[in-house]
């Protein structure tokens, strides 16, 4: 199961010249009993930010070992700002599906 349950929704962009931005968003996602992002509950805090991802920078392709390189410059999760994550990734079709390491999500639901 994915780290964003059974129905993500996200985008991804790919440019030519190597930049890239990753939004990845769990579809059933709480939404605050206030309506205002400024005075949310600490449940609702935590379920907003362990409820999606995003990062944008450049990446890099290596195909003959099937990995992408992402040089992230800012991520939602602060640790991965000036990282570098990498991926496997499989091409089939027209659909290209990366994988990385499971986020912890299950340790703090």
């Amino acid at each position: 199961m994915s780290d964003y349950g059974a129905d993500p929704h996200g985008i991804v962009i790919f440019t030519p010249d190597g930049r890239c931005v990753v939004e990845i968003f769990r579809s059933d996602r709480k939404k605050f009993a206030s309506n205002d992002r400024a005075a949310g509950t600490p449940e609702e805090y935590k379920d907003a930010i362990m409820s999606t991802s995003g990062h944008f920078g450049h990446y890099v392709v290596d195909v003959e070992k099937s990995t992408i390189s992402f040089k992230v410059d800012r991520a939602s999760f602060p640790n991965w700002d000036d990282t570098t994550r990498v991926g496997t990734f499989t091409l089939t079709g027209g659909t290209l599906a990366w994988h990385t390491r499971r986020a912890l999500m299950d340790r703090f639901q």
